[in-house]
């Protein structure tokens, strides 16, 4: 009983050993039909329009989308269970999440050489003197 009345009580469930998820991530998870965190609140009115009218593949591509990673995977977990909300899309067949981590290592490349890549054009601006000492130290 105590397990149940936990996440009511605010405290954070875990899950049970071959049991199903956190419940309190499954009552969340609508929340990333339209969010990149959980921790994201939008409206409640954007929220529940937006949300009721969208399916698990379009918020799954629209996390993708914008990088969210821990998202897509929260998605993709939930689907392998057979725990995610509202009717089931026979169509929609989730990515491995082997397949997420590719593509999350993928993204983080391309920004790491783009971070590089800036870099060097700030190096190359102090060097021919191009940036301030004052625009130097607030970057």
């Amino acid at each position: 009983m105590e397990e149940l009345f936990a996440p009511l009580a605010g405290a954070t469930g875990t899950a049970r050993p071959g049991g199903g998820a956190d419940p309190g991530l499954v009552l969340d998870v609508e929340l990333l039909k339209e969010c990149d965190t959980l921790g994201e609140r939008p409206s409640l009115e954007r929220l529940l329009l937006a949300a009721v009218h969208r399916g698990w593949a379009d918020a799954l591509a629209e996390r993708l989308a914008h990088d969210a990673f821990t998202a897509a995977r929260t998605i993709v977990d939930l689907a392998a269970r057979g725990q995610l909300p509202g009717p089931q899309d026979a169509v929609f067949a989730p990515p491995p999440a082997v397949e997420i981590e590719e593509r999350e290592a993928t993204r983080r490349t391309e920004l790491k050489a783009a971070h590089h890549e800036l870099l060097g054009e700030l190096h190359r601006a102090q060097a021919d003197g191009a940036v301030t000492d004052d625009q130097d130290l607030r970057l």
